[in-house]
């Protein structure tokens, strides 16, 4: 398997993981039954919809450069914020190094 490979599958696993965690984060911090299932499905719509228009590589409009890397440090640190409110430090740090390697490693590649 090449570094190319390793690090696709890795940005996609982690690209998912963030809607999860910022799904399950909305699900948690609401009190009413209604909006507490409506709160998630607004938060994967938004992440997914943001991602999928201004990061995806197929996207016609798609940030390059710093703003790409900006946007994907801003989805991350999201996540890592909503992980250790809901699994504590330990989990959001491992989150938050795993996904600064994978940036790391997509930009040194040229593969961002």
């Amino acid at each position: 398997m090449t570094l190319a490979a390793i690090n696709g599958i890795l940005a996609l696993a982690l690209e998912c993981a963030a809607i999860a965690i910022v799904a399950t984060g909305a699900y948690r911090t609401m009190d009413q039954p209604v909006v507490r299932w409506i709160a998630p499905i607004v938060a994967v719509a938004v992440l997914a919809g943001l991602w999928g228009y201004l990061a995806a590589p197929n996207s016609a409009v798609r940030l390059s450069g710093l703003s790409l890397v900006a946007f994907k440090t801003s989805v991350f640190a999201l996540a890592t914020a909503v992980l250790w409110r809901l699994a504590g430090p330990s989990w959001a740090l491992g989150y938050g190094i795993v996904a600064a390697m994978q940036l790391a490693l997509a930009a040194s590649t040229g593969r961002l």
